[in-house]
């Protein structure tokens, strides 16, 4: 498989690496995820915001989801934790699906 190159603006690096710092000093929970997170995020190529192509799923995205199968769409939003609490369609940023599409370009 073909690596990707993910884009991360500079202000979302420095949240996501204070979040992922602030979280394995507080829990267990999440390790392997977190460092999972660590190791994509010392990759990636890091942008200003207006450097960042269209097609890249970013903190704040709002991203529509087909299954392939039943045609089923759901639309989610790629928050960070504080603010998902008043967000119903808010997609946590480090759950596996949200690590493997923040800063990825969409296939069309």
């Amino acid at each position: 498989m073909k690596k990707r190159t993910i884009f991360v603006t500079e202000e979302d690096m420095e949240r996501l690496r204070h979040l992922i710092d602030s979280a394995q000093r507080g829990s267990t929970r999440d390790l392997e995820h977190l460092e999972m997170l660590r190791e994509e995020l010392d990759t990636a190529e890091i942008v200003s915001s207006d450097e960042v192509p269209e097609d890249v799923v970013t903190m704040n995205s709002k991203v529509r989801v087909r299954d392939m199968d039943s045609g089923s769409e759901a639309i989610y939003v790629l928050v960070f934790p504080r603010d998902a609490t008043w967000r119903r369609d808010a997609s946590l940023c480090w759950l596996r699906s949200g690590r493997r599409s923040s800063g990825i370009a969409l296939e069309t």
